[in-house]
């Protein structure tokens, strides 16, 4: 139903389009900046939400109510491939959706009468830091996601139901710490690699990496290894512990029994040598007294899981194998490589990879997926030197910026009156391509990136271009130019016998075979924390605390102060000009001698 009204001294006629105004409206306003979790899930502290319910009543009547309450919720959307294969499973809502309730505030438990007006009721909340982020998870054709509302419900009998959503936006950050080096080796070449890296990444950026190749050339200075490429990409593997509700439980036993029979039987698969757009869906047994799912076993790759540790550098051993096309250089020849003796470099090895796994534990089954969200080929841009044994820099930059997590702005308004409505939205799920890590062991979710980096490298022979000259022969002085004597001395052979060689420029020669050292670093991704900082950070420090602007400590008696008190000449500023001009030495004696 159109209203029309019109304005005093102006001919226009306003046309208002809209449904009438409800007898009551429930609204929404958050006081507390954008929600941000600082710090790893076990040292958050969390984050504190607070606002304002709203209960605006039409002016023309009184209203009773019943209830109205408000709640914080959680909902967690399963979809394929993080649910099990099953019909049954994929079509019921209560295996599909989890909704957890984290903070419930009732403004009314009874029946009440409320007169025309504007109520309003506080709420706040810490919410805990080991919350996961809103994010999306898995690719762009799975639609499972994690988000949070705060809804708002109003019950009577004088109105229908009323209900508004305000969606929020939880992010998490780490503050970025010191670069992190990790030194690898690959056995049976002598290359050693050393990589510095950031402590955390960020979505739309770029970050660079320092690599450095030590040892290209053999310790009996007869080979070498010139580099060629560098091929990098980042992985994301997501992990979803498998769930589903009452009804359907026996389907989930019934798949955990197929999987165990399925492992024990075939090997463990790699991802190596897949293209970058692959990606991998699987299932998993893991035992449920790990904290967080480890990666799988790589060895069919040759290469090992980092090891971190928190203030030395991480030495690995991987192996590097061989390739038989190779694109970027001219076979000259193909001969059989002979192995190289492996470096003296120990590798290290964690404490926890040494303990066997308990045999008794009880395992559940994990959906995962893993995929490359960004990769890229370097082919240029590197320094060698091929002086002693050798080395190769390279500096690149590793780019991000097409990342997004989804994440919009924040939202500090809702009401019922607005017609857009928030029931049906997805939150996060809208323009996402990526995910920042999560570690939730109680939702079982893992969100984890690694970027893997691998070094093209070919073998070359060493060869020395030599001069040999008939033995007997003795060079002889041209007329036409002057030789000095220290030059003929230098002409003059040294022995009769054999061929002798002067100081010469090492040339390479391609064997045809070439290796790929292939790297991985666990790299955690996070928002960034903006100019924000933790709640408990943002108390105001004690006296205490403050040691150079401390006031005196008053339990101190007066007597410990000295009666005479005296005033410097000169007030001199630490690390800059006096304020004053300093008195020579013999006005300073004569001053002295003066009293007042």
């Amino acid at each position: 139903m159109a209203v029309f009204s019109k304005t005093i001294g102006s001919p226009k006629i306003k046309v208002h389009h809209g449904k009438p105004s409800s007898p009551l409206a429930l609204s929404i306003r958050l006081e507390s900046p954008p929600i941000m979790l600082y710090g790893a899930p076990q040292d958050s502290s969390g984050s504190l939400i607070s606002g304002l319910l709203f209960l605006e009543v039409n002016p023309t009547n009184k209203i009773r109510l019943d209830h109205v309450s408000l709640s914080l919720t959680q909902t967690v959307h399963y979809s394929k491939p993080f649910i099990i294969p099953s019909t049954s499973v994929a079509a019921c809502p209560d295996c599909t959706t989890k909704k957890t309730v984290l903070a419930r505030w009732d403004a009314l438990t009874s029946t009440a009468e409320f007169s025309p007006g504007r109520h309003a009721y506080p709420f706040s909340h810490l919410l805990p830091g080991s919350l996961p982020a809103s994010c999306k998870l898995g690719s762009h054709m799975t639609s499972s996601y994690i988000k949070y509302e705060l809804v708002a419900e109003a019950v009577g009998q004088d109105i229908k139901h009323t209900k508004v959503v305000l969606p929020l936006d939880i992010t998490r950050s780490i503050l970025r710490g010191p670069d992190r080096n990790s030194l690898r080796v690959f056995p049976p070449t002598e290359v050693t690699a050393s990589a510095v890296l950031p402590s955390v990444i960020y979505p739309k950026s770029q970050f660079p990496i320092e690599l450095k190749l030590d040892n290209v050339v053999s310790s009996k200075m007869d080979k070498r290894w010139r580099m060629r490429k560098l091929v990098w990409r980042l992985e994301e593997r997501t992990k979803v512990r498998a769930s589903t509700c009452q009804k359907h439980e026996s389907k989930l036993r019934q798949t955990e029994e197929s999987q165990r029979k399925i492992r024990s039987k075939s090997p463990a698969k790699s991802n190596a040598g897949l293209h970058h757009s692959t990606i991998q869906t699987g299932m998993v047994m893991i035992p449920e007294n790990e904290s967080q799912p480890h990666e799988p076993d790589a060895g069919a790759d040759g290469v090992e899981q980092e090891v971190e540790a928190p203030e030395n550098d991480t030495t690995e051993t991987e192996r590097s194998r061989p390739i038989h096309v190779h694109e970027t250089f001219v076979e000259d020849f193909l001969r059989d490589v002979s192995p190289t003796p492996a470096p003296t470099i120990t590798p290290a090895v964690s404490n926890t990879s040494l303990q066997p796994p308990p045999t008794n534990s009880t395992t559940q089954l994990y959906l995962e997926e893993v995929r490359t969200v960004s990769h890229g080929e370097i082919k240029t841009g590197w320094k060698s030197d091929f002086s002693g044994r050798g080395m190769i820099e390279l500096v690149a930059d590793i780019n991000l910026i097409n990342f997004s997590t989804g994440v919009h702005n924040h939202i500090a308004n809702a009401s019922s009156d607005n017609h857009k409505s928030h029931d049906d939205d997805q939150g996060p799920i809208k323009g996402a391509n990526v995910a920042c890590d999560v570690e939730d062991p109680q939702l079982g979710i893992y969100v984890s990136h690694t970027l893997i980096v691998e070094v093209v490298v070919a073998e070359e022979l060493i060869s020395s271009e030599k001069r040999k000259r008939t033995p007997g022969l003795e060079p002889v002085p041209s007329n036409s130019s002057t030789v000095s004597s220290a030059s003929t001395a230098n002409l003059a052979p040294t022995s009769t016998g054999g061929s002798t060689a002067s100081p010469s420029h090492s040339a390479g020669v391609p064997t045809g075979a070439a290796r790929v050292l292939r790297m991985q670093f666990k790299v955690p991704l996070v928002e960034r924390s903006g100019l924000g900082i933790a709640w408990d950070d943002e108390v105001p420090p004690t006296y205490e605390d403050v040691r150079s602007l401390s006031p005196p400590h008053y339990t101190e008696s007066p007597s410990s102060i000295s009666s005479v008190l005296q005033t410097p000449t000169v007030i001199n500023g630490i690390g800059s000009t006096p304020l004053e001009p300093r008195v020579s030495r013999g006005l300073t004696s004569e001053i002295q001698d003066l009293t007042l």
